[in-house]
Protein backbone atom coordinates (compact mmCIF):
# COMPACT_ATOMS: atom_id res chain seq x y z
CA UNK A 1 0.00 0.00 0.00
CA UNK A 2 1.40 3.46 -0.82
CA UNK A 3 2.54 5.62 2.07
CA UNK A 4 -0.30 7.58 3.64
CA UNK A 5 -0.09 11.26 2.76
CA UNK A 6 -0.52 13.90 5.43
CA UNK A 7 -1.38 17.59 5.08
CA UNK A 8 -1.12 18.33 8.77
CA UNK A 9 0.61 21.67 8.07
CA UNK A 10 -2.82 23.14 7.25
CA UNK A 11 -3.98 22.34 10.77
CA UNK A 12 -1.57 24.95 12.15
CA UNK A 13 -3.71 27.94 11.15
CA UNK A 14 -5.25 28.29 14.61
CA UNK A 15 -2.49 26.55 16.54
CA UNK A 16 1.19 27.40 17.01
CA UNK A 17 2.59 29.04 13.87
CA UNK A 18 5.97 28.12 12.32
CA UNK A 19 8.64 30.69 11.61
CA UNK A 20 8.85 32.32 8.18
CA UNK A 21 11.79 30.06 7.29
CA UNK A 22 9.88 26.98 8.37
CA UNK A 23 6.83 28.15 6.42
CA UNK A 24 8.88 28.49 3.26
CA UNK A 25 9.99 24.89 3.67
CA UNK A 26 6.45 23.76 4.51
CA UNK A 27 5.07 25.48 1.41
CA UNK A 28 7.50 23.60 -0.79
CA UNK A 29 6.61 20.33 0.87
CA UNK A 30 2.91 21.15 0.66
CA UNK A 31 3.11 21.78 -3.08
CA UNK A 32 4.72 18.38 -3.52
CA UNK A 33 2.15 16.74 -1.31
CA UNK A 34 -0.74 18.32 -3.22
CA UNK A 35 0.72 17.08 -6.50
CA UNK A 36 1.12 13.63 -5.03
CA UNK A 37 -2.42 13.64 -3.71
CA UNK A 38 -3.88 14.66 -7.05
CA UNK A 39 -1.87 11.99 -8.83
CA UNK A 40 -3.00 9.40 -6.32
CA UNK A 41 -6.62 10.45 -6.64
CA UNK A 42 -6.58 10.42 -10.40
CA UNK A 43 -5.06 6.95 -10.50
CA UNK A 44 -7.40 5.55 -7.89
CA UNK A 45 -4.60 4.82 -5.40
CA UNK A 46 -5.38 2.57 -2.44
CA UNK A 47 -4.23 5.41 -0.21
CA UNK A 48 -7.57 7.16 -0.75
CA UNK A 49 -9.64 4.13 0.37
CA UNK A 50 -12.19 5.38 -2.16
CA UNK A 51 -12.86 5.19 -5.87
CA UNK A 52 -12.30 8.33 -7.92
CA UNK A 53 -15.10 8.72 -10.47
CA UNK A 54 -14.95 11.51 -13.07
CA UNK A 55 -17.78 13.20 -14.92
CA UNK A 56 -17.45 12.47 -18.67
CA UNK A 57 -20.33 14.31 -20.38
CA UNK A 58 -19.15 17.76 -21.65
CA UNK A 59 -22.77 18.76 -22.28
CA UNK A 60 -23.81 18.29 -18.65
CA UNK A 61 -26.80 16.20 -17.64
CA UNK A 62 -28.39 14.19 -14.86
CA UNK A 63 -26.22 13.42 -11.84
CA UNK A 64 -27.95 10.06 -11.38
CA UNK A 65 -27.43 8.88 -14.96
CA UNK A 66 -24.65 6.28 -14.94
CA UNK A 67 -23.67 7.04 -18.54
CA UNK A 68 -22.55 10.53 -17.51
CA UNK A 69 -19.80 9.09 -15.32
CA UNK A 70 -16.55 7.25 -15.86
CA UNK A 71 -16.99 3.47 -16.24
CA UNK A 72 -20.75 3.98 -16.56
CA UNK A 73 -21.13 4.22 -12.79
CA UNK A 74 -22.43 7.19 -10.79
CA UNK A 75 -20.46 7.85 -7.57
CA UNK A 76 -21.69 6.52 -4.25
CA UNK A 77 -21.00 7.08 -0.58
CA UNK A 78 -17.46 5.70 -0.72
CA UNK A 79 -16.44 7.60 -3.86
CA UNK A 80 -14.79 10.89 -4.77
CA UNK A 81 -16.64 12.74 -7.54
CA UNK A 82 -14.31 14.70 -9.83
CA UNK A 83 -15.21 17.32 -12.43
CA UNK A 84 -12.20 18.08 -14.64
CA UNK A 85 -13.62 18.69 -18.13
CA UNK A 86 -12.96 21.99 -19.86
CA UNK A 87 -15.94 24.12 -20.80
CA UNK A 88 -19.18 25.17 -19.12
CA UNK A 89 -21.96 22.74 -18.26
CA UNK A 90 -24.71 22.01 -15.71
CA UNK A 91 -25.23 18.91 -13.59
CA UNK A 92 -28.72 18.65 -12.14
CA UNK A 93 -31.08 16.26 -10.39
CA UNK A 94 -34.66 16.36 -9.17
CA UNK A 95 -34.40 13.09 -7.25
CA UNK A 96 -35.72 13.02 -3.70
CA UNK A 97 -32.93 10.68 -2.61
CA UNK A 98 -30.25 11.98 -0.28
CA UNK A 99 -26.66 11.28 -1.32
CA UNK A 100 -23.30 10.97 0.35
CA UNK A 101 -19.78 11.12 -1.06
CA UNK A 102 -16.28 10.84 0.24
CA UNK A 103 -15.37 14.04 -1.60
CA UNK A 104 -16.13 16.41 -4.45
CA UNK A 105 -13.43 18.08 -6.54
CA UNK A 106 -13.58 20.57 -9.39
CA UNK A 107 -10.15 20.65 -11.06
CA UNK A 108 -11.01 22.35 -14.38
CA UNK A 109 -13.89 23.91 -16.27
CA UNK A 110 -17.01 25.70 -15.06
CA UNK A 111 -19.64 23.38 -13.60
CA UNK A 112 -23.01 24.33 -12.08
CA UNK A 113 -24.68 21.85 -9.75
CA UNK A 114 -28.44 22.20 -9.20
CA UNK A 115 -29.94 19.80 -6.66
CA UNK A 116 -33.27 19.73 -4.88
CA UNK A 117 -32.09 17.45 -2.11
CA UNK A 118 -29.09 16.98 0.17
CA UNK A 119 -25.56 16.12 -0.90
CA UNK A 120 -23.95 14.93 2.32
CA UNK A 121 -20.19 15.08 1.99
CA UNK A 122 -17.88 13.19 4.35
CA UNK A 123 -14.17 13.64 4.64
CA UNK A 124 -11.56 12.40 2.17
CA UNK A 125 -9.36 9.68 3.62
CA UNK A 126 -6.03 11.09 2.43
CA UNK A 127 -5.90 14.87 2.46
CA UNK A 128 -8.98 15.65 4.55
CA UNK A 129 -10.34 17.91 1.80
CA UNK A 130 -14.08 17.45 1.51
CA UNK A 131 -14.35 20.03 -1.26
CA UNK A 132 -11.37 20.99 -3.43
CA UNK A 133 -12.05 23.68 -6.04
CA UNK A 134 -9.00 24.60 -8.10
CA UNK A 135 -6.32 22.00 -7.44
CA UNK A 136 -4.39 21.91 -10.74
CA UNK A 137 -1.51 24.41 -11.15
CA UNK A 138 -2.23 27.03 -13.80
CA UNK A 139 -5.82 25.88 -14.36
CA UNK A 140 -9.08 27.74 -13.61
CA UNK A 141 -11.88 25.76 -12.00
CA UNK A 142 -15.33 27.06 -11.08
CA UNK A 143 -18.28 25.61 -9.17
CA UNK A 144 -21.75 27.17 -8.94
CA UNK A 145 -24.26 25.78 -6.42
CA UNK A 146 -27.97 26.39 -6.93
CA UNK A 147 -31.15 25.00 -5.34
CA UNK A 148 -29.83 22.46 -2.87
CA UNK A 149 -28.30 21.77 0.52
CA UNK A 150 -24.62 20.88 0.12
CA UNK A 151 -23.25 19.95 3.49
CA UNK A 152 -20.45 18.21 5.38
CA UNK A 153 -21.66 16.88 8.71
CA UNK A 154 -18.61 14.79 9.56
CA UNK A 155 -17.09 15.36 12.99
CA UNK A 156 -13.63 14.55 11.63
CA UNK A 157 -11.19 16.89 9.92
CA UNK A 158 -12.98 17.79 6.70
CA UNK A 159 -11.61 20.86 4.91
CA UNK A 160 -13.27 23.09 2.36
CA UNK A 161 -10.53 24.48 0.10
CA UNK A 162 -10.88 26.97 -2.78
CA UNK A 163 -7.55 27.45 -4.57
CA UNK A 164 -5.53 24.46 -3.40
CA UNK A 165 -2.41 24.39 -5.58
CA UNK A 166 0.23 26.92 -6.57
CA UNK A 167 -0.98 29.07 -9.49
CA UNK A 168 -4.36 27.33 -9.45
CA UNK A 169 -7.51 29.46 -9.45
CA UNK A 170 -10.68 28.24 -7.81
CA UNK A 171 -14.04 30.00 -7.76
CA UNK A 172 -17.32 29.10 -6.04
CA UNK A 173 -20.69 30.87 -6.32
CA UNK A 174 -23.46 30.01 -3.84
CA UNK A 175 -26.85 31.52 -4.53
CA UNK A 176 -30.52 31.18 -5.44
CA UNK A 177 -31.43 29.49 -2.16
CA UNK A 178 -28.45 27.12 -2.13
CA UNK A 179 -26.80 26.18 1.18
CA UNK A 180 -23.15 25.14 1.55
CA UNK A 181 -22.28 24.13 5.08
CA UNK A 182 -19.18 22.86 6.86
CA UNK A 183 -20.59 21.36 10.07
CA UNK A 184 -17.91 19.84 12.22
CA UNK A 185 -14.21 19.31 11.67
CA UNK A 186 -11.16 21.12 12.98
CA UNK A 187 -9.66 22.44 9.72
CA UNK A 188 -10.53 25.91 8.44
CA UNK A 189 -12.70 26.74 5.48
CA UNK A 190 -10.05 28.32 3.23
CA UNK A 191 -10.54 30.74 0.34
CA UNK A 192 -7.11 31.17 -1.27
CA UNK A 193 -4.78 28.45 0.03
CA UNK A 194 -1.69 27.89 -2.10
CA UNK A 195 -3.67 29.16 -5.11
CA UNK A 196 -6.10 32.00 -5.70
CA UNK A 197 -9.62 31.55 -4.38
CA UNK A 198 -12.87 33.43 -4.87
CA UNK A 199 -16.15 32.82 -3.01
CA UNK A 200 -19.32 34.71 -3.99
CA UNK A 201 -22.41 34.28 -1.80
CA UNK A 202 -25.43 35.96 -3.37
CA UNK A 203 -29.20 35.94 -3.93
CA UNK A 204 -30.29 34.45 -0.58
CA UNK A 205 -27.41 31.97 -0.62
CA UNK A 206 -26.18 30.62 2.70
CA UNK A 207 -22.70 29.43 3.72
CA UNK A 208 -21.74 28.04 7.13
CA UNK A 209 -18.14 27.48 8.22
CA UNK A 210 -16.14 26.63 11.31
CA UNK A 211 -12.95 28.77 11.22
CA UNK A 212 -12.75 30.85 8.03
CA UNK A 213 -9.55 32.06 6.35
CA UNK A 214 -9.66 34.37 3.33
CA UNK A 215 -6.22 34.71 1.69
CA UNK A 216 -4.04 32.22 3.55
CA UNK A 217 -0.88 31.84 1.43
CA UNK A 218 -2.26 33.42 -1.75
CA UNK A 219 -5.01 35.85 -2.74
CA UNK A 220 -8.50 35.17 -1.47
CA UNK A 221 -11.68 37.11 -2.21
CA UNK A 222 -15.01 36.77 -0.39
CA UNK A 223 -18.07 38.71 -1.50
CA UNK A 224 -21.40 38.53 0.36
CA UNK A 225 -24.23 40.37 -1.38
CA UNK A 226 -27.93 40.51 -2.23
CA UNK A 227 -29.43 39.25 1.07
CA UNK A 228 -26.95 36.38 1.36
CA UNK A 229 -25.58 35.18 4.70
CA UNK A 230 -22.26 33.62 5.75
CA UNK A 231 -22.08 32.31 9.32
CA UNK A 232 -18.68 31.45 10.81
CA UNK A 233 -19.06 29.55 14.07
CA UNK A 234 -15.55 30.31 15.22
CA UNK A 235 -12.86 32.79 14.09
CA UNK A 236 -12.36 34.67 10.81
CA UNK A 237 -8.97 35.73 9.42
CA UNK A 238 -8.68 38.04 6.40
CA UNK A 239 -5.14 37.94 4.97
CA UNK A 240 -3.75 35.03 6.93
CA UNK A 241 -0.06 34.42 6.34
CA UNK A 242 3.05 36.19 5.15
CA UNK A 243 2.25 36.45 1.44
CA UNK A 244 -1.48 35.98 2.02
CA UNK A 245 -3.82 38.68 0.71
CA UNK A 246 -7.50 38.63 1.73
CA UNK A 247 -10.29 40.88 0.51
CA UNK A 248 -13.84 40.71 1.95
CA UNK A 249 -16.75 42.81 0.69
CA UNK A 250 -20.14 42.76 2.43
CA UNK A 251 -22.84 44.77 0.68
CA UNK A 252 -26.47 45.07 -0.47
CA UNK A 253 -28.05 43.55 2.66
CA UNK A 254 -25.51 40.71 2.77
CA UNK A 255 -24.26 39.65 6.19
CA UNK A 256 -21.10 38.12 7.69
CA UNK A 257 -21.87 36.74 11.15
CA UNK A 258 -19.61 35.21 13.81
CA UNK A 259 -22.07 33.14 15.83
CA UNK A 260 -20.07 31.94 18.86
CA UNK A 261 -19.15 34.17 21.78
CA UNK A 262 -15.56 35.27 22.49
CA UNK A 263 -14.52 35.04 18.83
CA UNK A 264 -12.22 37.21 16.72
CA UNK A 265 -12.34 38.74 13.29
CA UNK A 266 -8.71 39.48 12.37
CA UNK A 267 -7.81 41.69 9.41
CA UNK A 268 -4.24 41.57 8.06
CA UNK A 269 -3.07 38.43 9.88
CA UNK A 270 -3.75 37.09 13.35
CA UNK A 271 -1.96 36.88 16.69
CA UNK A 272 0.16 33.97 15.45
CA UNK A 273 1.23 35.64 12.21
CA UNK A 274 0.39 39.38 11.93
CA UNK A 275 2.06 39.70 8.52
CA UNK A 276 -0.79 39.19 6.08
CA UNK A 277 -2.58 41.83 4.03
CA UNK A 278 -6.32 42.11 4.62
CA UNK A 279 -9.10 44.44 3.52
CA UNK A 280 -12.68 44.46 4.88
CA UNK A 281 -15.23 46.72 3.18
CA UNK A 282 -18.81 47.10 4.44
CA UNK A 283 -21.13 49.11 2.22
CA UNK A 284 -24.69 49.62 0.95
CA UNK A 285 -26.53 48.15 3.97
CA UNK A 286 -24.08 45.27 4.41
CA UNK A 287 -23.63 43.93 7.96
CA UNK A 288 -20.78 42.34 9.90
CA UNK A 289 -22.00 41.06 13.26
CA UNK A 290 -20.01 39.40 16.05
CA UNK A 291 -21.64 37.62 19.00
CA UNK A 292 -21.08 38.72 22.61
CA UNK A 293 -17.49 39.49 23.53
CA UNK A 294 -16.47 39.39 19.86
CA UNK A 295 -13.43 41.47 18.86
CA UNK A 296 -12.31 42.94 15.53
CA UNK A 297 -8.52 43.24 15.37
CA UNK A 298 -6.83 45.22 12.59
CA UNK A 299 -3.15 44.29 12.26
CA UNK A 300 -0.48 46.40 10.44
CA UNK A 301 -1.45 44.98 7.04
CA UNK A 302 -5.16 45.39 7.68
CA UNK A 303 -7.66 48.00 6.56
CA UNK A 304 -11.39 48.32 7.35
CA UNK A 305 -13.72 50.57 5.35
CA UNK A 306 -17.29 51.47 6.29
CA UNK A 307 -19.62 53.03 3.72
CA UNK A 308 -23.23 53.06 4.96
CA UNK A 309 -23.10 49.60 6.50
CA UNK A 310 -23.26 48.09 9.99
CA UNK A 311 -20.46 46.68 12.15
CA UNK A 312 -21.37 45.12 15.50
CA UNK A 313 -18.60 44.03 17.88
CA UNK A 314 -17.78 44.54 21.54
CA UNK A 315 -14.36 45.94 20.68
CA UNK A 316 -12.33 47.15 17.67
CA UNK A 317 -8.58 47.07 18.18
CA UNK A 318 -6.23 48.91 15.84
CA UNK A 319 -2.83 47.26 16.17
CA UNK A 320 -1.07 49.15 13.39
CA UNK A 321 -3.86 48.87 10.80
CA UNK A 322 -6.32 51.52 9.62
CA UNK A 323 -10.03 52.28 9.80
CA UNK A 324 -11.89 54.45 7.26
CA UNK A 325 -15.38 55.25 8.55
CA UNK A 326 -17.49 57.14 6.00
CA UNK A 327 -20.96 56.55 7.34
CA UNK A 328 -22.74 53.64 8.96
CA UNK A 329 -23.45 52.10 12.35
Amino acid sequence: MPEMLDLGVWRGRFARKPTHGQKTLFRGRLVGLMAGILAALLTGSEATHADVISWVNPDGGDYDENANWQNNDAPGSNDIAVFDLDGTYTVSSSSNNNRSLEGLQVLAGDVSVHFTDILNLRRLQVDNTGYLIGGTPGVDASLTLRFGNFTSSSSSSTQFLIGGATDARGSVTVGVNAQWAQRGGSLPFTVGGLGEGHLLVEANGFVETQDLVVGDDARGILEITDRALLVAERNVVIGGDFGGHGNVIVKEAGELRLSDTFRNLSVGGDRNDPLGVGHLRIEDAGTVRLADNGVVTVWPGGHVEMHDGTLRADDIRLLGGSLDWQGGD
